[in-house]
Order: structure tokens, then sequence, then C-alpha cells
């Protein structure tokens, strides 16, 4: 009888720039996970200590540096991660890559209202996403980075100078993470009120004051027929048809 295969695992820590706050300290270290395909994702945040601040509704915070994913294939699968990681197909392991990333991020986006968690676009050279995703694999014992970086000249110091500078941060409340998990467990897209919401707050950030009431009144205009639309059918018992 053959030995079972090994299950690979895999794990990248996306650049994601966030203060996440909560009420109570111990809320500030939240996880989930989701199936995707024949892969397990567990996602976790990854950042500073815990800190506080007084005169605050959620008084504790951590800065968030990085949301890590964890991608494990499940025992049924035909270990086509493997094969990718094993062979240095970049191109094909990032294509199976992006889904989970840009599902992930995009959940944390619109559910949480983070408007730093962006979605990634494909790269002339994938490996650029793997080294910025710190990709990593694991078949036994320790982690192994997927595509190393290449060597640099002892003088070359391009790339260093800005780093840790001019860093954009976004805000989660810990209390929204329940509806990420919700989104990303069933697969939720998010309804238009959201996605105008959260532009809304993107252009506020980025002092777009002109293109921020445009989102937000699109926003509020939505709202607002929802509504008008639920009172006159439970209300005033208008059919459907005539709301």
């Amino acid at each position: 009888m053959s030995a079972p295969m090994p299950m690979l695992r895999i794990r990248l820590g996306v650049p994601l720039n966030l203060f996440l706050n909560a009420k109570d300290p111990d809320q500030l270290n939240p996880s989930l996970k989701f199936d995707y395909g024949h892969s397990e994702v567990r996602v976790t945040l990854k950042g500073g200590s815990p800190l506080r601040v007084e005169k605050s509704d959620e008084p504790n915070f951590r800065a968030i540096y990085q949301c890590q994913i964890e991608i494990r294939e499940k025992e049924n699968s035909t270990h086509s991660l493997l094969g990718l990681v094993e062979s240095n197909n970049f191109e094909e392991l990032v294509n199976s890559l992006m889904p989970i990333v840009n599902r992930t991020l995009a959940g944390i986006r619109n559910f949480g209202w983070v408007t730093t968690a962006r979605e990634y676009k494909a790269e002339e050279k994938p490996e650029t996403l793997l080294r910025a995703w710190q990709a990593m694999f694991r078949l036994r014992g320790s982690w192994k980075e997927i595509a190393p970086p290449p060597k640099r000249d002892s003088f070359d110091f391009i790339g260093f100078a800005a780093l840790g500078e001019n860093v954009e941060r976004g805000s989660l409340s810990v209390s929204r993470w329940r509806d990420i998990e919700q989104a990303l467990v069933e697969g939720l897209k998010p309804n238009p009120e959201q996605e105008f919401l959260t532009n809304a707050l993107q252009h506020l950030r980025d002092e777009n004051l002109r293109l921020a009431i445009i989102e937000a009144t699109v926003c509020l205009e939505i709202v607002l027929s929802q509504t008008a639309q639920l009172y006159l059918e439970v209300k005033r018992h208008f059919p459907k048809k005539k709301s």
C-alpha cells in the first residue's frame, strides 16, 4: 500500500496597513477560515503589540501591516498547487493564488470598510507578486521560499530608502470582522451601496471631496430607494409591482 501524499501548505504575507480597533484587547487577534475550491484558507492579521488610547469607543488597537493567508490543500485534492511549486511555474501558481488573495482583500475592503485593502492585478513577472506576498510553502519540516529574491550587489540600496515612509493606513473595527467572515465563507458580493460607501471613504482619504460627494450621494439614493420601497410594502401594503 502506497504512502499518502503529503499535504501542501502555502503561506502568503500580503501587505495590508490598517489600525485594528476593539473595545476588548483580547479581540485584537481575529482569524477566520473559508473553503476555496479544493483548498482550506485561514486568514489572520499580523502586526504590532496591542496599544491603548483613552476617551474612545474602541480604546484598544494594533497597527496591522500584513494579512497572512495560509492555504492548505484538502486530502481529496489533485495536488495541483504542489506540481506548480515543484516545477517553479510561477505564472500558473500566481493565477491560482490571485483569486484567493483578491477575494480576501475584497471582503476586508467592502465588508470592513478598509479603503487600503486593494486587489492585485497580474504582473509581467509573476515572481514579483510572490516576493511581495512573501510566498512560502511547506510539505514536511520547515517553510521554504517559493521565489527567493535575486542576489543584490552589496552597494545596491535602490528601493530600501523609501521603506516605512508615507504608509497609508486604513481603519478596521473588530466588530465588523464577523461580516467579513460571513462574506468570505458564503462567497457574498457587496451590495452596490456598500461599494459606493467604501469608495466615498477612499476619496475622503485622498482629499478628493468632489468624487466623495458623488459616491456618497449615489449611496444615499440607493439606501433611500430601498427604505421607501420597504415602507410602502410593509406599512402601506402596496404590492411589490407598484412600489
